[in-house]
């Protein structure tokens, strides 16, 4: 279902010192910065925006396992995804132009019913919204590349740390909010962090998940163990 999700470690690893910490943050930060400048530069075309997003998404997840991906990278990325960004942009806006116009619908009407069913359709939109924004991570550390698949996942890990994930949501958005009041915030890193972070999530929700179904996998197995 997934590529191999465990970010390179060392075993027996001693305690971390904060100068460490730093270190390993800094040497993450000059390849996000990078890739974030590619995805300005794909960002200007807008027939190649979509596939921007799952370009900085592949390099994101790189860089979370450890690796500096680079130009060849986020080309790689781009091409194996742009036919799959376009087709996931075009799907999420006609949804969001469903529940749009039913939200618009319900909300002329003024009834007591429709004020319920308006409030309804705005919560379905808000979970779709928080849905997607992980999606493209979903997708890159996907082996089947099923855009159904991907947004059925994304639904899945969303579920399992609903306010982590919800609470990521919210703190990236400052952090776009803030981009916006200040530009060269979106020049120097702000797609690059949210990318990173959301990918760090995702990654973090999907070895949680592993984790507990390995854990139920060696208990059933030692309950099917034979008594000698």
């Amino acid at each position: 279902m997934y590529r191999n999700s465990s970010p390179k470690r060392e075993e027996n690893k001693p305690p971390r010192k904060l100068r460490d910490v730093l270190l390993d943050f800094y040497y993450q930060l000059i390849p996000i910065i990078t890739i974030n400048f590619y995805w300005l530069l794909f960002t200007i075309p807008v027939v190649t925006a979509p596939a921007a997003v799952l370009a900085l998404f592949h390099c994101s997840d790189l860089v979370v396992r450890g690796d500096s991906p680079g130009w060849s990278d986020f080309i790689e990325g781009f091409r194996k995804y742009f036919w799959t960004s376009w087709l996931w942009l075009l799907i999420d806006l006609a949804v969001m132009a469903i529940l749009g116009a039913n939200v618009w619908f319900y909300a002329s009407i003024g009834a007591v019913w429709s004020s319920m069913v308006e409030g309804l359709t705005i919560g379905i939109l808000v979970i779709w919204l928080v849905i997607q924004f992980y999606v493209p991570a979903v997708i890159v550390i996907q082996e089947k590349k099923n855009l159904r698949q991907s947004v059925l996942n994304a639904a899945i890990l969303v579920s399992s740390r609903l306010f982590v994930m919800g609470g990521t949501v919210l703190l990236i958005g400052v952090l776009y909010c803030l981009s916006i009041i200040l530009p060269p915030l979106w020049v120097c890193f702000t797609a690059g962090v949210g990318a990173y972070v959301t990918s760090r999530v995702v990654m973090g929700a999907l070895l949680r998940i592993q984790k507990r179904q390995d854990k139920a996998k060696e208990q059933k197995e030692q309950n099917q163990t034979p008594l000698r």
